[in-house]
């Protein structure tokens, strides 16, 4: 068996947004993201099924595991004492999914300043558009693919002004 290393930071108070992203990913990699979120459950426990319900029970610890061990220690106790994935995972959701008000406002000022910075690459800056617009998505405040596009276009760099104009005198059907 190959030996993984993965470098995701330790959820805290600041980073559920991408540490949730992170651990997604892992799960699916790890086959146990159906666990976690309650689509997949154990197979009846009878002797033609033991084969998956070994390989079942070991992803289910395997996607208990890997959400505790990626949590900084002093939030262990959240879910030190659950045993169902989905659980833990839903209570890690309801301490740490930023919902309110305040967020909203931040994640819709980080899309309206979003600048592409000196040097970046217009695939990493659109990334970061697409980052910002897939947390308002989230949380049920999505932001129109229109206006992701106007976002890259308007903070374009000056030698790139010519194309946005052009960009700009397409049809509606075309710019889609």
């Amino acid at each position: 068996m190959a030996v993984s290393n993965y470098q995701i930071k330790p959820l805290d108070s600041n980073n559920y947004v991408t540490w949730l992203t992170d651990i997604h990913f892992l799960l699916h990699e790890k086959n146990c993201f159906e666990i976690v979120n309650g689509k997949e459950s154990a197979p009846l426990d009878k002797e033609e099924n033991r084969c998956e319900l070994h390989d079942f029970n070991a992803r289910q610890r395997l996607a208990l595991s890997i959400p505790y061990l990626n949590i900084s220690t002093e939030y262990h106790s959240i879910i030190e004492n659950i045993i169902d994935p989905a659980e833990a995972w839903k209570l890690l959701r309801d301490n740490f999914q930023p919902d309110n008000r305040s967020h909203r406002m931040q994640l819709f000022s980080e899309f309206f300043q979003c600048r592409i910075q000196p040097y970046e690459k217009v695939n990493i800056f659109s990334a970061r558009i697409k980052r910002i617009s897939d947390q308002l998505q989230a949380i049920s405040k999505p932001i129109d693919d229109t206006y992701q596009c106007y976002q890259l276009l308007r903070s374009l760099p000056s030698k790139f002004d010519s194309i946005v104009q052009n960009i700009l005198r397409w049809t509606d059907d075309t710019f889609k």
